[in-house]
């Protein structure tokens, strides 16, 4: 017996993107801040996740291969930025509509979706020509199409003040990749590493389809989306830039190892991004005391853990990896880039909160101009090294054009204010 309309529409349903503002648990409950032990859990086990797979990838593939799965999980983190728009662009817009930011996420999920099975279907193609790199792409842009709307889920929580279903999805789409990985580089290859990221993202989380997005809806939202898209393009540039130039220019090899440098430094992401995403909470609840000392926490966080790994990698780095090499420069150079990577993510989710995302999509370009030109010129003198101190410079030219543009916006903020309570 054939279902009717409405059998149909219950089987379809579970496995569609529903945003949690529009009829999700979330909306059902009043919102509810993190408690502290549960953020100190999820910190625990993403950070544990990512030691092992900073431990056990380099380990387990060596420098060629573990380069190979370091540029798939890039194109996994390209198409996540890709999915949210630049920086969770539907949350923090706290300026638009409320129904406005869901149709924002939709288009997200939507446009991601897109995109990743198109890298799919060219991965397949390519890697149909016995060239590796092509299963790789074909498995980070699955991977990503599976995660994208858990993603999408943690900025419907975050508009809605709900820390702490925000911080369940918050685990999923950063530690399932890393799972599967783990277990595939004991495969000894790139290819079965990535496809582990894959399955593991397949089990965590249920599959849903995105809703089709109409092109009155996308043109609607222009305004908005190709900002946050310029932002992510130019983010993605700015964190694997150096990388890709290194790869080009000296070869895989020496691009993995320099990424056995950066790679432990970018764990130090996992303590303060979750905090970024209850700084958008508590401004979205007008919480704006406890949105400035998370602020101040998660820059400290930033640079006392750049500082603790850069010192752990240049004491232990040439006896847990032997295969590779930690020379001090790299490592200053790097740490340096990770730490003012840190303070360049919170102040410019202050210039997005305040309406100003298309300045610091703007700044962001510049930067990863300013990284391409750099890379080109000091890679081929310094190497790994010229990569480190281009990154670092670059991130140093938007920090400073970051700080500067959020100065005079709450100088006229505050400036517009005090003019409206005189006039009253």
């Amino acid at each position: 017996m054939r279902p009717g309309r409405r059998g149909i529409q219950a089987l379809e349903k579970p496995f569609q993107y529903r945003d949690l503002v529009t009829g999700g648990a979330g909306q059902r409950r009043a919102a509810r801040k993190i408690r502290p032990v549960h953020y100190l859990a999820f910190v625990f086990v993403t950070a544990a996740l990512a030691a092992a797979q900073f431990y056990f990838l380099p380990r387990n593939l060596g420098p060629l291969e573990f380069a190979g799965v370091v540029l798939g999980l890039s194109v996994i983190q390209g198409a996540l930025q890709f999915g949210d728009l630049g920086s969770y662009n539907a949350s923090l817009r706290a300026a638009l509509p409320a129904q406005d930011r869901v149709e924002l996420r939709e288009s997200a999920v939507f446009l991601s979706s897109v995109v990743c099975l198109i890298g799919v279907v060219l991965g397949v193609l390519v890697g149909l020509t016995s060239n590796p790199m092509g299963w790789i792409l074909a498995a980070g842009c699955a991977t990503a199409f599976l995660l994208a709307p858990n993603k999408a889920h943690s900025s419907g929580a975050i508009q809605l003040g709900e820390e702490r279903i925000a911080t369940k999805h918050n685990l999923v789409w950063q530690n399932a990749p890393k799972l599967g990985s783990i277990v595939g580089s004991f495969g000894g290859s790139a290819v079965a590493s990535m496809a582990g990221a894959l399955v593991s993202a397949a089990f965590s989380y249920r599959l849903e389809l995105p809703r089709f997005v109409s092109w009155r809806v996308l043109r609607t939202h222009a305004k908005v989306i190709i900002p946050g898209f310029v932002l992510s393009l130019s983010a993605f540039l700015m964190a694997w830039t150096d990388t890709y130039a290194l790869s080009t220019v000296a070869g895989l090899e020496d691009a993995g190892q320099y990424q056995a440098v950066v790679r432990p430094l970018t764990g130090i992401t996992y303590l303060y991004l979750p905090i970024v995403s209850l700084i958008q909470a508590a401004h979205n609840a007008g919480l704006k005391r406890r949105e400035r000392r998370l602020m101040v926490v998660a820059v400290a966080l930033g640079f006392l853990g750049a500082g603790a790994i850069s010192g752990g990698m240049w004491l232990f780095g040439p006896t847990i990896w032997p295969e590779f090499e930690f020379a001090l420069p790299v490592i200053l150079a790097c740490g340096f880039s990770a730490s003012l990577f840190a303070l360049c993510t919170v102040v410019g989710g202050q210039l997005t909160l305040r309406g100003k995302q298309g300045l610091a999509a703007g700044t962001t370009v510049l930067g990863a101009l300013v990284l391409l030109g750099l890379s080109l010129v000091l890679i081929p003198r310094f190497g790994a090294f010229g990569a480190g101190l281009a990154s670092a410079s670059s991130w140093l030219f938007v920090t400073i054009c970051h700080s500067a543009i959020l100065a005079v916006v709450v100088l006229r903020q505050r400036a517009e204010k005090k003019e409206a309570d005189e006039s009253h």
